[in-house]
């Protein structure tokens, strides 16, 4: 065999690998652990909204409408910054609205401050502050994840997932529409409700080192064939 020759079938068993390998080092996006209504595409957007890099999102309560709010409490209570996904449906339509906060659930009754809350609509795309950051969410064991005083959006309250008047507000003085794209109150429907924490995702192992290996065996190789007495 020619050294051409051989060099040439040396890159035709490089070329595969590499690009396996290289490709696994893309695939250090976010992973998300559970749950059902969280897409990896609405898990980017959350990222980008929070101004997060690849971030894994771990799941870690899913109650649907009727569940007892001391289950989501139970969970999420202390955990520390949370996603808030819930499937509501409005007007005939479904839509996935939710919130996010760096502080933690609790018992309460009491509002907790966070500068960095925000609630969105991740069917529409719409992501927005909570009008009071002093009152970013409201911690009382029998409401389930709730945020804005007043309420900018309430998923539930009296113990239960979806157990009251559920809605999204825009107070009128702020002259922007609620999530659901109307002003002042929109009521809807809950349908399930799902906890999700996150932290950095674990980038993979970076190929340089492998592929440098494999240069250099394949290398070594060609330079034994090459040379070897006729």
């Amino acid at each position: 065999m020619t050294a051409h020759r051989f060099s040439h079938n040396v890159k035709r068993f490089i070329l595969p690998i590499a690009l396996v390998v290289a490709h696994s080092a893309i695939a250090n996006a976010g992973t998300i652990s559970g749950g059902t209504l969280l897409s990896a595409a609405d898990a980017d957007q959350l990222e980008t909204w929070a101004g997060f890099s690849d971030q894994d999102f771990n799941f870690i309560y899913g109650g649907d409408n009727g569940a007892s709010t001391a289950g989501f409490h139970a969970a999420a209570d202390n955990a520390g910054p949370t996603f808030t996904i819930a499937e509501v449906t409005f007007s005939g339509f479904r839509y996935l609205l939710g919130g996010y906060t760096e502080a933690s659930w609790g018992g309460g009754p009491n509002y907790q401050t966070d500068a960095n809350a925000f609630i969105y609509n991740l069917t529409s795309g719409i992501k927005q502050d909570v009008v009071n950051s002093n009152a970013a969410i409201y911690r009382h064991t029998s409401y389930a994840p709730t945020f804005g005083g007043g309420h900018d959006l309430r998923l539930g309250a009296s113990g239960t997932i979806g157990g009251a008047t559920n809605y999204v507000y825009r107070s009128s003085y702020n002259g922007s529409q609620n999530l659901l794209g109307n002003s002042g109150i929109s009521t809807f429907s809950v349908q399930r409700v799902e906890i999700f924490t996150s932290a950095d995702a674990v980038p993979a192992p970076a190929p340089s080192a492998l592929l440098l290996s494999l240069v250099a065996f394949c290398g070594l190789a060609a330079r034994r064939r090459v040379s070897r007495p006729q």
